[in-house]
C-alpha cells in the first residue's frame, strides 16, 4: 500500500523547503519540477478550474488514479494514457505543444520505471482538492503551509486568485487598482485557508497546519516536527543538515511597508485568528 505525502498552500508561502527537505530526506517527489520545486505532473492535470468546476467526484478520482500509478511506477493503461493527453490538452493554466505533450508522454509515463511505496509532492493548488486526495489514497498525510495572511495580500503571485477564487465567490477577472487586488487577495487567502482547515479537521493528525515563519524561525523544531506527522525514519545527523535548508525570505513582514487601513477590520481579525500578529 502506498503511503503519500502531499504538501500545499497559496502560491509563495514557502513550500519550496518543505519539498527540498523530503527530496534531500530521499522521498521521491516527481520527475519534473518547477522552479519552486512544484510537482509539474500534477500541475499538468489538476490546476484547471473550468475542468474542476465540471468534474464529478468519479472524474477527479479516476484522474488520481492516474497520477498515482505514474508516481507509484506503474504503467498506464489506454485509457489511463488517454485520460492525461486530455488533462495535459486541454488546461489552459499551463499550456504545452502538441509535440512536446506527446514527448511528454511517451518519455515518462508509459513505461515502467522503479517502484516507489512511498512518495510525496508538493504543488500548492493541491489543497483544492485534498478531500479528494484524502478518499483517493488509502495512506495520505498532508502538510499546509500558511503564511502571515497580511504578506500574502501584497503577493505578486495572484494565480490562484484568479484560478481558484470565482469557486468561493470572488472575482478578480476585470482590471483592479493594487488596494482591490490586495483587499481581494486577502479574502481569497482566508477563505481557501478556512476550506482546508475544515477539511484538515476531518483527516485528524494525518493533517499538519505549518505556519512559514515556523519553518524558518525554528527549522530543528520543524524539521523534527514535519519527520514525526510523516512517520519517516531519519537520523538526527541528516535532521541537522536538513535544517539548514529553510531561509528567511526577503519579502517577510513586507505587509508593514502598505496601508493597513485598505482592509475591513474583519478581514484583519480573520488573520489574528489564525494567530498572527499585526
Amino acid at each position: 500500500m502506498n503511503k503519500v505525502i502531499a504538501i500545499g498552500a497559496l502560491g509563495g508561502s514557502g513550500t519550496r523547503a518543505v519539498a527540498q527537505i523530503l527530496m534531500e530526506a530521499g522521498v521521491y517527489m516527481g520527475s519534473e519540477f518547477s522552479q519552486q520545486k512544484d510537482n509539474v505532473l500534477f500541475t499538468r492535470m489538476f490546476r484547471n478550474p473550468e475542468w474542476f468546476k465540471k468534474a464529478s467526484a468519479k472524474d477527479i478520482d479516476f484522474r488520481i488514479q492516474v497520477f498515482d500509478k505514474i508516481m507509484s511506477g506503474k504503467t498506464l493503461g489506454i485509457t489511463e494514457v488517454n485520460e492525461l493527453n486530455i488533462a495535459i490538452k486541454t488546461n489552459p493554466t499551463y499550456p504545452t505543444s502538441h509535440k512536446a505533450r506527446r514527448q511528454f508522454i511517451f518519455d515518462h509515463y508509459t513505461k515502467t520505471r522503479k517502484s516507489n511505496s512511498t512518495w510525496g509532492f508538493k504543488e500548492p493548488n493541491s489543497h483544492m482538492y485534498l478531500p479528494h486526495l484524502d478518499g483517493y489514497f488509502k495512506e495520505f498525510k498532508y502538510v499546509h503551509v500558511l503564511r502571515h495572511g497580511l504578506d500574502m495580500a501584497f503577493a505578486r503571485n495572484l494565480k490562484q486568485l484568479h484560478n481558484w477564487g470565482p469557486h468561493f465567490g470572488i472575482d478578480a477577472s476585470e482590471k483592479l487598482s493594487s488596494k482591490k487586488t490586495a483587499r481581494l487577495q486577502l479574502d481569497y487567502w482566508i477563505a481557501a485557508t478556512n476550506a482546508t482547515v475544515e477539511a484538515g479537521k476531518k483527516m485528524g493528525d494525518r493533517f499538519l497546519l505549518v505556519k512559514h515563519q515556523d519553518i524558518y524561525t525554528n527549522p530543528k523544531d520543524f524539521v523534527q516536527t514535519l519527520f514525526h506527522f510523516l512517520g519517516l525514519p531519519v537520523s538526527d545527523d541528516v535532521k541537522k543538515t536538513l535544517a539548514k535548508i529553510p531561509k528567511v525570505p526577503e519579502t517577510k513582514g513586507r505587509y508593514k511597508e502598505h496601508d493597513l487601513s485598505i482592509f475591513k477590520p474583519s478581514q484583519i481579525e480573520a488573520v489574528k485568528e489564525f494567530g498572527f500578529e499585526i
